[in-house]
This record gives structure tokens, C-alpha cells and sequence, in this order.
């Protein structure tokens, strides 16, 4: 299939990027489509890495919010276009999970607009679900984050690749292809190409905190680049101290006979125990979710003072450094707990 030269480019790195880390698809790829010009050109790549890879086109996933007049036509005309593209694009609507969301439905709209892709990907077969966050996202974000005195960890900004979980349970691999590219360079892999897209007027209005950093850094872009220099570092050391974390844990914990629940040995080092507690956490969870370390602070404090804690739907006790954490269970855990101590 041709396509332009900056698609062409860019996809070549992406399969030497996918193939280096041992993530190129196995079966068809799933990619979340707004219109806009990141998601657009994410489709792009994968509609071409699916074609030379030999699988189906990928699912286009346009997830309507509802949240104004006209939203169900425009999210109708994206996955037309997608079709006429070569892509095969469905319509799915979380309008009506929305409603009642007052303040909070930018972060409850980010959690349905997930939960729409992994469910449809999941359903067709896909192994990996695709989104359009390139550098300038990740490079607000780890700002954004400084600004909020973040750790190192949140300032790493947005992963490459994670793993997701559909709400039928299946795992899935969320890849950003455009990470390592600028906005630029997708509004031109879709210019080349000849694909229109779909702009969003929310984002040219200064009264959004994320939209102010936008126009600053685009007006500053050596501080831009320092950024990005930082996001970097932070992601590098992120890795390494995982790559300890994970053989640290290995030592220091073991499974109680069940899945669900498990003995952590603490080492006495609190910054150590935080990150440790933090995958004990995440691992009784099922790997779906991570609790922040600022939680997790607060998590190991109550079970010092008080030899119990709850958090993100685990309960804990510790005894001589032991702590025993298990999914919730309410009254069975406290009769549990005491028959332990």
C-alpha cells in the first residue's frame, strides 16, 4: 500500500520500535479515533501495518460522549471517513453513563471512552488497542505534573506501552505509536496522505489550565525540549527502579495458597516499602490498576499505627514486618485477623 513520506518513515521506526520490544501485533489491532488529526494518523499506521502484516484493517473505535448538540452526526462522520479510508470504524455511545457526572464527567468520560475501546477491540479479536498520544501530550504532562509537585514516577508523563484490561477480563496491550513524534509531524502524515480531519475548538480556549501550557510551550520550545529532556530521565529511571522493584519483590513476597491473597516482607526502608507495598497492591488487584504513592503513603502509615489499612479495595494487616494483603472481604477479613495475630 503507498503512502506518503512521512508515513512511510515513521512507520518504518514504528516496526523496528515494536519488533525491538517484542510488541508487533499478533492479530488486528484495535485504534481509538476521534477525527483529529493524532488519532487519524495513528490509523494510518496501523491500517499500513496491518496490511503488510497480512491481518484485517484495524477497528476504528469512535466513542460518541454526548456531551453536545450535534456530537452523534460528527462521531457518525469520522467513521464514515475511516471507511472510506480503508478501516473498518465503529460508533459507540457512553452519552447515557455521563449523565449525573457533574464536575467529575472529564474523568468519568476517560474511564467510559476506555472501557468502549477494550470492550469493542476485545469483542473482534484485537490484541492491542492503538491511541494518538504523541510527544507535545506527554511533554504537558510531565509540566502539567511538575507544576503539582509530582515524584519522578508521574513525571516519567505517558507510558509507550502498557497493559490494559477489557471489562470481560481479556488482556490487552495499549500501544501509542506517536510518542516519539510531534503533532506536527501527525497533522503531516495526514496532510501526505490526503485525510482530512476533524479539529477540536475547545482546544484553542485559554480558560483550560492544559490549553494555557499548550500555547506556552509552543511559544518556548528550547524550555519545551528541557521538558521533554526531563520526561526522558524521569521514564529511564522509572525503568530501572522497576526492573529493581520487580526482583526485590520476588525476594520479599509469596502467595498464600490463593490468588488473592499474599505475604509481603518489609525491608525497613520506608521509601523501599512504599514501592514494594505499591506492586504488592497492584498484583493482589490482578495488574488492573496502580495506587498512587501518595495513597499507598498513607496506607503503610495506617497500618503501622494501627496494624490495619484498607486501600483501592484490599485490606492489609501486618505483624513483624509481615504484611498480608488480600482483596476486601469486609467482616470475614477482621476474624481473619485476629485469628492471625
Amino acid at each position: 500500500r503507498d503512502g506518503s513520506k512521512e508515513e512511510s518513515s515513521m512507520l518504518r521506526e514504528l516496526v523496528r520500535r515494536l519488533r525491538s520490544a517484542g510488541l508487533l501485533p499478533r492479530s488486528r489491532v484495535g485504534v481509538a479515533l476521534s477525527g483529529g488529526p493524532d488519532s487519524t494518523a495513528a490509523a494510518l499506521l496501523a491500517r499500513d501495518l496491518s496490511f503488510l502484516l497480512g491481518y484485517p484493517p484495524p477497528l476504528c473505535v469512535v466513542v460518541e460522549h454526548g456531551i453536545r448538540d450535534g456530537s452523534k452526526e460528527e462521531a457518525d462522520k469520522v467513521a464514515e471517513h475511516a471507511i472510506r479510508l480503508g478501516l473498518d470504524a465503529q460508533v459507540h455511545s457512553i452519552a447515557h453513563l455521563l449523565r449525573g457526572s457533574g464536575k467529575a464527567v472529564q474523568e468519568r468520560a476517560r474511564a467510559e471512552r476506555y472501557d468502549a475501546l477494550t470492550t469493542a477491540a476485545s469483542k473482534e479479536g484485537c490484541d492491542q488497542v492503538w491511541t494518538g498520544h504523541h510527544r507535545d501530550d506527554a511533554v504537558e504532562t510531565t509540566l502539567f505534573r511538575l507544576l503539582r509537585h509530582s515524584s519522578w514516577q508521574g513525571l516519567a508523563s505517558i507510558d509507550y506501552a502498557r497493559t490494559l484490561y477489557a471489562p470481560d477480563g481479556r488482556q490487552l496491550q495499549l500501544i501509542r505509536p506517536l510518542l516519539p513524534h510531534t503533532k506536527a509531524e501527525a497533522v503531516s502524515v495526514c496532510d501526505q496522505a490526503g485525510a482530512s480531519f476533524v479539529s477540536d475548538p475547545s482546544n484553542l480556549s485559554r480558560k483550560y489550565a492544559r490549553n494555557r501550557l499548550r500555547f506556552f510551550l509552543h511559544s518556548h520550545p528550547r524550555f519545551a525540549d528541557a521538558v521533554n529532556d526531563l520526561r526522558v530521565a524521569s521514564g529511564r529511571l522509572r525503568s530501572d527502579v522497576d526492573l529493581m522493584i520487580n526482583t526485590a519483590f520476588a525476594h520479599h513476597s509469596h502467595w498464600c495458597g490463593h490468588a488473592d491473597v499474599l505475604d509481603l516482607h518489609l525491608s525497613g526502608d520506608r521509601e523501599l516499602d512504599l514501592l514494594l507495598l505499591q506492586r504488592g497492591l497492584q498484583a493482589v488487584m490482578g495488574q488492573r490498576q496502580i495506587v498512587p504513592l501518595s495513597r499507598v503513603a498513607r496506607f503503610h502509615s495506617q497500618l503501622v499505627e494501627k496494624g490495619g489499612a484498607t486501600v483501592g479495595g484490599c485490606q492489609a494487616c501486618i505483624s513483624n514486618r509481615t504484611v498480608r494483603i488480600r482483596r476486601e472481604v469486609r467482616f470475614f477479613f477482621w476474624f481473619f485477623f485476629f485469628l492471625w495475630m
